[in-house]
């Protein structure tokens, strides 16, 4: 078996990775069988069985939790490989597999929001997925008390 050889240096992203905490919003689309068995940036061969995905927008091996906006499914995928540069308005380009659960083959590119999970985050299911688009309670000050109005006093009628 021939030895696998290094691949040549990538040229610099177009956009900023985004930050281990951010999310993007955007186009996602997917990629199938003519490129299945190809190498990927990450340098492994593209399954279009797997679930993995390829961006721009965020590091390789990163694990990211994509739902898709109008339905609210959700998937965990792997970044393995980077976009062509003529796809700059979508953000995430996912394999037949991932495509498939988030039931978007037959639209093709569809609205999702996208979100980097920690390495420590729960295994591949819907509600770890989910809960990486949901709003951490110490971001909002007020969340979880009871709102306090002051009283004001008025008069039930008013006379004329």
């Amino acid at each position: 078996m021939a030895e696998q050889q290094p691949l040549p240096d990538m040229p610099a992203l177009p956009f900023p990775l985004v930050e281990a905490s951010g999310s993007l919003d955007g186009h996602a689309s997917y990629y199938g069988g003519k490129f299945h068995g190809r190498r990927t940036a990450s340098g492994e061969r593209y399954n279009k069985l797997a679930l993995t995905a390829a961006s721009n927008r965020f590091p390789l091996n990163a694990r990211l939790a994509v739902r898709r906006e109008d339905t609210n499914r959700c998937i965990v995928v792997r970044n393995t490989d980077r976009m062509h540069p003529r796809h700059r308005s979508r953000i995430i380009d996912l394999s037949v597999a991932a495509a498939s659960t988030l039931e978007m083959l037959r639209a093709g590119v569809v609205r999702v929001q996208v979100a980097m999970l920690p390495d420590h985050a729960a295994a591949n299911d819907e509600s770890a997925c989910l809960a990486a688009f949901v709003v951490a309670p110490e971001s909002c000050a007020d969340c979880g008390r009871p709102q306090e109005f002051e009283e004001i006093e008025t008069p039930l009628f008013s006379d004329p």
